[in-house]
């Protein structure tokens, strides 16, 4: 098949062939078989301190090759700047020892969800290392990557990129990526405490990288529109964080109002109702924000995928909510809460 596509490339356009090098350095005796003119793509999206054994059998072998590193935004609210950040600058490294072509950083966006704007920020980098090999420090990079994409005067975004950098190694977390936002967090917690621990970490982390990407889309002179895909993206973790600790508040007060009178748990009850209720409308709001970013980069092709996702959230919420505003009304009527149906 490659043999096929080769000759059609070459005798009919003129063209070289350039092929992903993965499988063939998994049947390493079939190299031989691949013309020599071909170019080839090797590629790696992990934080490892060497890529050599992906270089070398093509370097020595005789072919052109390109290392393609990645800006590890695949399934995750965003990207995982600082997998990327090792992976591009030891890829392209490692590359420039061994002669490559070139460098080629790719972006995949697996679950539909990812938005482009955030990417940014692993382009920038990607340029930098290709255009240096890979000799500036990540801390130099970004005290200045604000300035040179949004025209800051400070480096509030790069401070940002590193706190947010943070948050994929947080337990609890399943690497800060899209399956984790969906989770369902009014769950009862089987280790509250570590439940409670992670949330006030990643607040911790996350509401001051807040701070800084607001602070720079206010000094920003331009480019400012893509901060807001970032921001989005912060705010989904913020949600997370905020939510885990609802949760917890929410099954207390239903632990409590099980132990209580009637009329002293619907008071409690109300309350718990109202945590669901204002986690059901930040979910809500966070849709709406969604699809407004998403048509800004893209066609509505696809934009249902994620949409249908917000919405079976905010239905969630609202039977859960039902089921609390039914259990309140037999509480005032002097029935005994005892559990949600």
């Amino acid at each position: 098949h490659l043999l096929r596509v080769h000759n059609l490339l070459k005798r009919k356009y003129g063209k070289r062939m350039m092929m992903w090098g993965d499988i063939i350095l998994q049947h390493p005796e079939h190299l031989e078989k691949i013309p020599k003119d071909t170019i080839m793509l090797t590629w790696g999206y992990g934080a490892k301190d060497s890529f050599e054994p992906q270089i070398v059998p093509f370097a020595d072998s005789g072919y052109e090759f390109f290392v393609c590193p990645g800006v590890s935004n695949w399934s995750r609210i965003l990207p995982d700047f600082g997998v990327a950040a090792v992976n591009i600058r030891n890829f392209v490294r490692d590359g420039v020892k061994h002669g490559a072509l070139g460098m080629l950083n790719t972006d995949w966006e697996d679950d539909g969800e990812s938005l482009d704007a955030p990417t940014w920020y692993g382009d920038a980098w990607g340029a930098e290392c290709a255009w240096n090999g890979s000799t500036t420090s990540p801390e130099a990079f970004n005290r200045r990557i604000g300035a040179v994409l949004f025209g800051e005067s400070g480096d509030r975004f790069g401070r940002a990129i590193e706190r947010l950098s943070e948050t994929h190694r947080l337990a609890g977390m399943e690497g800060m990526n899209n399956r984790r936002f969906w989770s369902d967090d009014f769950l009862p917690q089987q280790t509250p405490s570590a439940t409670r621990a992670s949330a006030d970490r990643l607040l911790e982390i996350v509401r001051p990288a807040i701070e800084d990407l607001e602070a720079c889309r206010k000094d920003a002179s331009h480019n400012a529109d893509l901060l807001d895909a970032v921001l989005f993206g912060a705010r989904r973790m913020e949600l997370i964080g905020q939510r885990m600790l609802d949760g917890m508040e929410v099954a207390e007060l239903c632990n409590r109002a099980r132990d209580l009178p009637p009329s002293d748990a619907v008071p409690l009850l109300m309350q718990a109702g109202q945590l669901v209720r204002k986690n059901r409308d930040a979910h809500e709001a966070l849709g709406r924000q969604f699809e407004s970013l998403w048509l800004r980069e893209a066609k509505p092709y696809a934009l249902d995928w994620t949409m249908d996702r917000y919405a079976a959230t905010v239905a969630r919420y609202d039977a859960l909510s039902a089921r609390l505003a039914d259990a309140c009304k037999l509480a005032k009527r002097g029935e005994r809460f005892r559990d949600l149906p």
